[in-house]
């Protein structure tokens, strides 16, 4: 018998019809509720498991809610299947279109399971690294969310490409691809080419260890300046950079495999940073000396591997004095920087005024001769005088 669209003109057969839909839903019904009676028992033995066993404690984490909608959905499915299987179901007619419509939805459903339980890998990785870092670690941790974005990709992929060959235009269409599958690969490929470079990029970062989550890294800025971040995420196409003000910089990844960039923790944390200060020729650098080391020996941000104090160039009316300073990482070094010249700021400003920078205005001594200029005024007078007397000799 063919379950079709209620309306019949036969009264026998509407009731009939009725009968079988009332049937069917009812077996989706119990299906749906085996379903979730199956889940139930599958995550109470898996939580037995789980206190013994990490990764199942991670997997019930991650999928727990995916797993029960998935068999809700699967359950249905096999029982709608069931009770209708001594059915004829047109694919054209509305019954047909809901059943593939079940299927579907159980295929997007299984898909997003496995995407879930893809996240696994990535939380091992995470664990590890948060009950030991190092830097072999931080590597696996890279690797591991390269890895799970990838499989999720392909697992999408394939859930998206099964749940459109349940329509059967679509079998059509993808056999004609197959048969030409040298042109359409071309095309593919010359569409998708920055996307596969990308993604490519990404893949080899990870397989090289080029570069590692938590890696702090300085690449050019949106204005050409350089930017310190430190590496966020690195997903198959681009790498998440967080600055030092909270901001996050999307970067391609064929920039870290195709240009130069610095990464400051590629073998260890531990940099050497400078202080300079501009002070006048009569500064005392061995007092100088004595201060900064008694202000390292009371901070912890200085990791004790090396500090020095040097002259290190001069101009018309200064001298720089260069303190140079290490610390196990890059944040610790900046505060140590900020912290040892704001103090000897200080100190010099109190204790020594002098060895600040001023300028000088020293006054010369200046004679100022006075002139006698009688002599000059009498002789005027006289020629003048000589003038008026004589009007012809002129």
């Amino acid at each position: 018998m063919q379950l079709q669209p209620l309306g019949t003109s036969s009264s026998d057969q509407t009731v009939e019809q009725v009968f079988d839909w009332l049937t069917s839903l009812a077996g989706m019904g119990v299906g749906a509720l085996a379903g979730i009676i199956l889940a139930s028992i599958a995550t109470a033995i898996l939580k037995l498991v789980a206190k013994r066993e990490p990764l199942t404690k991670l997997i019930l984490k991650r999928a727990t809610r995916s797993f029960f909608f998935a068999m809700l959905i699967l359950g249905a499915y096999l029982g709608w299947k069931y009770t209708t299987s001594g059915l004829e179901i047109a694919a054209s007619t509305g019954i047909g279109r809901f059943s593939q419509g079940l299927l579907i939805v159980v295929i997007l459903a299984v898909t997003f399971l496995i995407t879930r339980i893809c996240y696994v890998i990535e939380d091992v990785a995470v664990k590890a690294n948060r009950e030991n870092p190092s830097r072999s670690r931080s590597k696996m941790l890279t690797q591991a969310q390269v890895i799970r974005r990838l499989l999720q990709a392909v697992v999408v992929v394939v859930g998206i490409s099964s749940a459109i060959l349940t329509f059967p235009s679509a079998q059509v269409a993808m056999s004609s691809m197959l048969a030409s599958a040298g042109v359409a690969s071309i095309v593919a490929t010359l569409a998708a080419q920055s996307t596969l470079a990308n993604v490519f990029a990404g893949v080899q970062m990870a397989l090289s260890d080029a570069l590692r989550v938590g890696d702090k890294v300085q690449v050019p800025g949106l204005d050409g300046k350089k930017e310190l971040g430190t590496v966020e995420e690195i997903t198959l196409t681009y790498v998440v950079l967080n600055l030092y003000d909270e901001r996050r910089m999307i970067v391609p990844s064929t920039h870290f495999t195709q240009q130069k960039f610095e990464n400051w923790t590629r073998k260890h944390t531990q940099q050497v940073g400078m202080v300079e200060l501009y002070l006048d020729y009569s500064a005392p650098i061995d007092s100088i000396r004595a201060q900064v080391d008694l202000l390292l020996s009371g901070t912890e941000l200085w990791d004790g591997r090396s500090a020095s104090v040097d002259v290190s160039d001069m101009s018309d009316d200064c001298q720089t004095v260069r303190i140079s300073v290490s610390a196990a990482d890059s944040n610790d070094l900046w505060v140590l920087r900020c912290y040892l010249r704001e103090q000897l700021i200080q100190w010099l400003v109190k204790e020594v005024p002098w060895a600040l920078v001023s300028r000088r205005i020293q006054p010369q001594e200046v004679r100022y001769l006075s002139r006698d200029r009688s002599d000059e005024e009498v002789h005027r007078l006289a020629r003048k005088l000589v003038g008026e007397n004589n009007p012809q000799k002129g």
